[in-house]
């Protein structure tokens, strides 16, 4: 068996579903070739185990947990029998495009001091469709920012330097739902190098049973909260405290628990956060400003999408002029609060409308057509050799 080898793609399995033998498919479909594919069986109930073993392929490298351990305890058992160099992260329900794992270990070479390199991921529904691009930020400087509130970058698609990872302790097993976003900030603390391709290289899949879309639970939030906390006690001098980043965290993620009051709270912690940061050199003033305007955006469409969810469309109203008043006359606040005027009926139709936009926007930085069937004509032909249609 071979020691030298550089990257090992590591997956984990835990009832994987119809999906994963395209994953796997797409995965030993890459041009790039010095590889081991190592996956963690789960102790799943279903045929995946199955799946993983119809592929005649000495790549494969097949561990089977004694008991279920949960994602991230499978991923620390996978660091550390991974015999590559670099781990490449991917699920059991995505998919790799053909140039990948080619991309990803010139970008770590160009970047010797970065142990993680992340890349840009189309979101991919059930049927394959394109719903839009999760970004990952290209620039130090801009994961710094955005992981005060968010996790910086995909984790599906990232190249880990082994080393590295291990030596700042893996992932931490007391997170459940964000391990990822733990690990981020612990490097960006520790001062390790993280940059993101700007191809992109993946695709992500949403559906019922994926975490990406599960409704975060409480837990997720107080995992989430602290990070945040973490991040900003160290690159600002806001002095943050807990309950506050519970607010912070509620405006980003689960915007239905928080009373108007707690809304309004959350965006004057929100703007303390990014005007307070106290390390020397993060970013130019005019970068800062850009992500605070952006977070708390963020924040004010969330909650205005919920109200229209929820029916609730005198509160839109109300918030997308306060949005405008906030925002100025010239930001997408104009147009909601214009669109509330019409009534309820003409609001219902925001969040297709949003998802549109969303799609339009995917399609043109991919080059490809938003039609639907010039879009699977296309798609297939970004995705080469998998075989996803």
């Amino acid at each position: 068996m071979r020691e030298n080898i550089t990257v090992t793609v590591l997956m984990t399995v835990y009832n994987g579903g119809h999906y994963l033998k395209m994953a796997v498919e797409s995965v030993l479909a890459q041009t790039y070739k010095d590889f081991e594919f190592l996956i963690i069986d789960d102790c799943g109930t279903d045929d995946s185990l199955t799946v993983v073993k119809s592929f005649d392929d000495k790549r494969i490298v097949i561990h089977c947990n004694e008991q279920n351990l949960g994602q991230t305890r499978s991923l620390n058992v996978g660091l550390k029998l991974a015999r590559g160099k670099y781990v490449a992260r991917i699920d059991a329900d995505d998919i790799a495009l053909p140039h990948w794992l080619e991309r990803q270990v010139s970008a770590a070479i160009e970047n010797p001091g970065d142990a993680v390199i992340s890349t840009p991921a189309i979101v991919i529904d059930e049927s394959n469709k394109i719903k839009k691009v999760s970004g990952s930020p290209a620039t130090l400087e801009e994961i710094i920012l955005r992981s005060l509130t968010f996790s910086p970058i995909n984790h599906v698609g990232s190249l880990l330097k082994k080393e590295i990872i291990l030596d700042n302790g893996g992932y931490d097993e007391n997170y459940k739902t964000a391990a990822d976003y733990n690990l981020w900030g612990k490097l960006l603390r520790n001062s390790v190098g993280i940059s993101s391709t700007r191809d992109v290289l993946m695709a992500i899949r949403v559906h019922a049973a994926s975490l990406t879309i599960t409704e975060i639970d409480k837990s997720g939030l107080t995992e989430i909260s602290s990070i945040m906390k973490k991040n900003i006690d160290y690159f600002t001098c806001s002095g943050i405290k807990e309950d506050e980043a519970d607010l912070v965290c509620g405006a980003l993620y689960q915007e239905k628990v928080l009373s108007d009051g707690e809304f309004d709270q959350a965006i004057k912690v929100l703007t303390r956060v990014y005007s307070d940061l106290s390390l020397p050199g993060i970013a130019s003033k005019d970068i800062i400003n850009k992500w605070l305007k952006a977070r708390r955006t963020t924040a004010y469409l969330k909650r205005i999408y919920y109200f229209i969810t929820q029916k609730n469309y005198a509160a839109s109203r109300r918030l997308s002029w306060k949005g405008v008043i906030v925002f100025g006359p010239l930001s997408a606040f104009t147009i909601l609060w214009g669109v509330s005027l019409l009534g309820g009926m003409a609001l219902s139709h925001i969040p297709g409308f949003y998802n549109k936009i969303l799609k339009r926007k995917a399609c043109l930085q991919l080059g490809i057509q938003p039609n639907m069937g010039i879009m699977r004509v296309q798609i297939k032909r970004c995705l080469s050799t998998t075989k996803l249609f």
